[in-house]
């Protein structure tokens, strides 16, 4: 690797080390405001608290294989396996598990909800089906991404519409539920693209994939912020115009 190629990569590993920072930030801003937690929130924290979990999961297999070049290169060869690509459907699955159960519990309307449930539910096991069977592991593929940008943007969309259409008893900025609405939507804009395409820009343009990592990043820490400040309103969650949320957990 060359003096470029070294720098570059220091700034991959620096923004990493950022964004994962960002997640320790979000969860400990969520616990301070844990009593005023009803079930949808207790979901929404377990989703990132999933996500930070997942994170460092994949850094410590990495690290793990760089220690231990003797023992892991030949499993990897024997599967194929390149990259952590292969752990992606781990994340899609926590996605379709924990965001279709968030939102299924935000809408008060029972035939969204079940709308809801059995799309994440397809969705799910089309996914593992395509990873197992179809596309793969070895690479993030094309339908896994694709299902997933759909899932978590079509989501906080509807939630968008409804929040206009339906008449809350409280205004949104105080509504957590809209907050993290919009952290979740904020950084899905731009994943699907650059796990799509990372690959190849990385290989061909090192660059330029730092460059897209770093924005990807950049969205991902605002979505974390957004999604912080969305927990600083529990206290407001007993107010939003839901048929069965009102208590809180304690």
């Amino acid at each position: 690797m060359d003096v470029e190629s070294i720098y570059w990569d220091g700034i991959l590993k620096q923004g990493a080390s950022i964004t994962t920072g960002s997640m320790i930030f979000l969860i400990i801003v969520a616990l301070m405001y844990k009593k005023h937690w009803n079930r949808a929130l207790l979901i929404a924290f377990w989703y990132y608290l999933a996500t930070f979990l997942l994170n460092v999961l994949e850094k410590l297999i990495l690290w793990s294989c760089k220690q231990n070049l003797d023992v892991c290169v030949p499993i990897l060869d024997y599967w194929g396996i390149t990259n952590t690509h292969w752990m992606s459907i781990f994340y899609f699955i926590k996605n379709y598990v924990f965001l279709g159960w968030f939102y299924m519990l935000i809408f008060p309307d029972k035939k969204i909800g079940k709308i809801i449930k059995w799309a994440s539910i397809l969705i799910a096991t089309a996914s593992v089906i395509n990873y197992c069977f179809i596309e793969g592991y070895q690479g993030i593929g094309v339908f896994n991404p694709a299902a997933d940008m759909f899932f978590i943007v079509s989501l906080p969309l509807l939630y968008l519409w409804y929040s206009q259409r339906e008449s809350l008893r409280i205004p949104l900025k105080k509504n957590p539920y809209f907050w993290i609405n919009m952290g979740i939507l904020v950084p899905s804009l731009l994943g699907p693209f650059y796990y799509i395409s990372g690959d190849h820009i990385y290989e061909n343009d090192l660059k330029l994939f730092v460059i897209l990592n770093t924005i990807k990043n950049g969205f991902e820490i605002l979505g974390y912020v957004l999604v912080g400040i969305g927990f600083s309103k529990a206290r407001y969650v007993r107010f939003v115009s839901t048929e069965n949320l009102s208590e809180t957990v304690v």
